[in-house]
């Protein structure tokens, strides 16, 4: 397996500015019920249909759980009818407060525990999102004709606007002022930079094809370029207006787009079997499926196995915590370029900026029998390349991995799934082979 590894990058939970932060936020903690009534609680509230938890809720040691479920009623939305109460002490010891008559107190509850609610109705109003998925509301649909008629939309003011910035040019050229327009490039210019027949990018949304058309279009300003798309992602057949500019594989694969828009360059067509499936329940995580081939991945463990594995060094986590063996090499450009432009279309931004390439280091990992590796949290790379001057760990100087690839390259086993702790508060592993 393939990724960035904690005990190899300090994360922002290690650095001395967390680590003050923290210590300024739990200074109080020691004390922190020491100026409240004996009798009184201070809790913390999950709910079994509800992502929503709340914390420190006010209770009296003297509340049975009856008057409790009532309570919590008006907090998640479940008649007291509908609640099964749970206590969590710590240290995954649970206790099922089964009788309402008996108090808070009777069960030993303790500031800083946490009750769970069950929600035992099937039909239950917040079952599968149903207070907290906003998707599921119907939203309000206005016809664009009754919209247009509103003076005070978004629409009517930049209309307004406009009128007004056109009339004010107007009453300038008419008063003898020179405006200047603003230079755009000529047709031969842009032809030049956007050839016909090149490879190209479009966007927004990273779609593929060829150059087809450089030239003006009618009913429309400007320069447009005229794209043969790679798949039906487009609005049109090279046609615009009932005038063909250009052909194409036919409706919906051909645009026309401005020319900023168009990045000209090594873009081959994408494998149409390489795509993208979401890890349910682990928000950000996603599976790219079929990235390489049997024969490929066959290949590159020959190649691995050729090298040797080795028993994985102690560099910040000891043999006890890594346990596997590993064989860890910086690949050739052609390599990670090729994956890189398999799965590109499929990566998401982050922080508004595209993803540049895959770190050429692989930290290839291989897991027998027994071997695991303790729940961590990965780091980030500078970018790694070989060069002139030998191995370069920062071989660009502007770039760091903000996302960990792993590839899985075999699938003769059974067990060893890849498990992530999504809520540490309880440590609740969301498991995904």
């Amino acid at each position: 397996m393939i990724g960035t590894q904690a005990q190899d990058w300090p994360t922002v939970h290690q650095s001395a500015e967390m680590q003050a932060l923290r210590d300024y936020v739990t200074a109080a903690d020691g004390y922190r019920y020491a100026n409240q009534a004996a009798s009184t609680l201070r809790l913390d509230v999950t709910h079994s249909n509800l992502i929503q938890r709340w914390h420190d809720l006010v209770f009296d040691s003297s509340m049975t759980v009856g008057r409790v479920k009532e309570k919590l009623y008006f907090h998640g939305g479940t008649p007291a009818a509908d609640q099964e109460l749970y206590l969590r002490r710590g240290g995954g010891d649970t206790l099922f407060l089964w009788d309402e008559k008996k108090t808070l107190g009777d069960y030993g509850v303790k500031n800083g525990m946490e009750i769970h609610i069950k929600d035992t109705n099937p039909y239950s109003l917040s079952a599968n999102g149903g207070l907290e998925d906003v998707s599921q509301v119907q939203k309000y649909v206005m016809a664009d004709e009754e919209y247009e008629k509103l003076e005070n939309s978004v629409r009517a003011i930049k209309r307004r606007e406009k009128e007004k910035a056109e009339a004010e040019r107007a009453a300038r050229i008419a008063a003898g002022e020179v405006i200047e327009e603003e230079p755009s490039e000529s047709l031969e210019e842009v032809s030049v930079r956007i050839p016909l027949g090149s490879r190209c990018q479009v966007h927004p949304g990273g779609r593929r094809g060829e150059i087809a058309y450089v030239g003006s279009v009618r009913g429309a300003k400007g320069i447009w370029i005229g794209v043969g798309l790679d798949e039906p992602q487009g609005n049109n057949d090279g046609s615009k207006a009932g005038e063909h500019y250009f052909d194409c594989k036919g409706d919906k694969y051909g645009c026309f787009v401005r020319p900023d828009n168009v990045e000209v360059g090594d873009f081959p067509e994408l494998d149409p079997f390489v795509r993208l499936q979401e890890v349910k329940g682990l928000k950000g995580g996603f599976q790219i499926l079929d990235l390489m081939n049997a024969d490929e991945c066959e290949a590159f463990v020959d190649v691995l196995e050729t090298l040797g594995f080795h028993t994985d060094a102690a560099v910040s986590l000891p043999y006890s915590f890594r346990h596997m063996t590993n064989c860890n090499l910086c690949v050739p450009e052609f390599v990670d370029e090729t994956l890189f432009r398999r799965c590109e279309h499929l990566l998401p931004s982050i922080a508004g900026c595209r993803p540049l390439g895959l770190n050429a280091k692989f930290r290839c990992y291989r897991y027998q029998k027994g071997d695991y590796f303790k729940p961590h949290t990965d780091g980030s790379w500078d970018g790694s390349r070989i060069t002139s001057k030998g191995f370069q760990s920062d071989a660009y100087g502007d770039r760091h991995s903000q996302l960990t690839f792993l590839i899985l390259l075999t699938e003769d086993y059974e067990g060893g799934c890849t498990r992530f702790l999504v809520d540490p508060r309880v440590h609740t592993f969301q498991q995904y082979a």
